[in-house]
């Protein structure tokens, strides 16, 4: 999906001078006696979204939580360089692995009554609780952009919401500081945004157009270029619909995975095949595996960030054959 972008209005009008002096400067964000004011930044956000779907918003005053100076773990994800020890010295490069990432948030709790502090404070304890309908699920914390865009990734509480109150805070019974409220992403990546594509087969030619694309009968084979704005590697699901034998291709890679021909998608049946790490699998309609329908050693690539052509082939094919795809954009930071 797009990502929106937000506008900056101009600051209002200050107060005119009177005539042969100057004007009153504006505040910020305003312009003042003909002069030109400056245009106030607006802040970043950071919300957790509990397993239970209870959003708060730890930059918000209002609902009583402040996020203070201090955050972590939401730059770049730490990375490992794996290699072997080299007899002659030296090492042997194996691999680079991103690591799980810990995120830090010093966060504040307050409010003006005792009792308004505890509901508070009770809301906190409860969204950081991962079992949720008798599993362990994790929560989202989401930052939201100046321009309207937001990034996500999803965590589980590590700590910091253990009782150490001031001695002012503990008569006053009003607020609390927690000065490290850490929270771990085994997944180190952020997601923000989405790209797509679409493509159904025709009894004509060819037609390379807007979403869906039409592709040629009997032997569905178009090429299209998807461009990924992320700065990490994006992983795509795959909606198919029979009839056909698909083969799917990212010529930028040169990467590629197929059904074996003897294994066709069936007029009307529909394949989902998810690439994503978490997810890998690849089932039909009623959620039963298909894998052992691709051809040996399947490759579920990856889009890589940038330019990425991408080719479908449908072998078999009909006018009800259909082939899509959408992937969730990936970040390495949180902005």
């Amino acid at each position: 999906m797009p990502l929106l972008v937000g506008s900056t209005l101009p600051g209002t009008p200050g107060t005119p001078g009177t005539p042969g002096t100057p004007g009153t400067p504006g505040t910020p964000g305003t312009s003042g006696g003909g002069t030109p004011g400056s245009l106030r930044p607006q802040p970043k956000r950071i919300t957790w979204t509990s397993p239970a779907g209870d959003t708060l918003d730890l930059c918000s005053d209002a609902q009583g939580y402040r996020s203070l100076p201090g955050r972590s773990g939401f730059g770049i994800p730490p990375r490992e360089v794996v290699y072997d020890a080299n007899p002659m010295g030296g090492g042997l490069f194996r691999s680079i692995q991103d690591q799980v990432r810990m995120l830090s948030i010093p966060l504040r709790v307050h409010a003006t009554t005792q009792a308004d502090y505890l509901t508070r404070l009770h809301r906190l304890q409860n969204a950081v609780r991962h079992r949720y309908r008798g599993q362990d699920v994790p929560g989202t914390i989401t930052v939201h952009l100046p321009d309207g865009s937001t990034r996500s990734i999803r965590a589980y509480y590590h700590g910091g919401l253990s009782d150490h109150t001031e001695e002012l805070e503990d008569l006053l019974f009003t607020a609390q500081t927690f000065p490290n409220v850490e929270f771990i992403a085994l997944d180190p990546y952020w997601e923000g945004g989405e790209v797509g594509d679409a493509w159904r087969a025709t009894a004509g030619r060819a037609w390379f157009g807007a979403m869906p694309r039409s592709l040629a009968a009997s032997q569905v084979l178009g090429s299209v270029t998807v461009n990924l704005p992320g700065d990490a590697d994006a992983y795509p699901v795959w909606t198919v619909t029979g009839p056909g034998v698909p083969t799917i291709a990212n010529v930028t890679s040169g990467r590629s995975f197929a059904f074996e021909s003897g294994s066709p998608i069936a007029d009307g049946q529909t394949v989902t095949i998810d690439t994503r790490d978490e997810y890998l699998s690849v089932t039909d309609q009623d959620g039963v595996s298909l894998y052992s329908s691709l051809e040996q050693w399947p490759d579920l690539w990856s889009l890589e960030p940038g330019a990425n052509e991408l080719t479908v082939e449908m072998a078999g094919s009909s006018a009800a054959s259909r082939v899509a795809f959408t992937a969730g954009v990936r970040w390495q930071a949180g902005w």
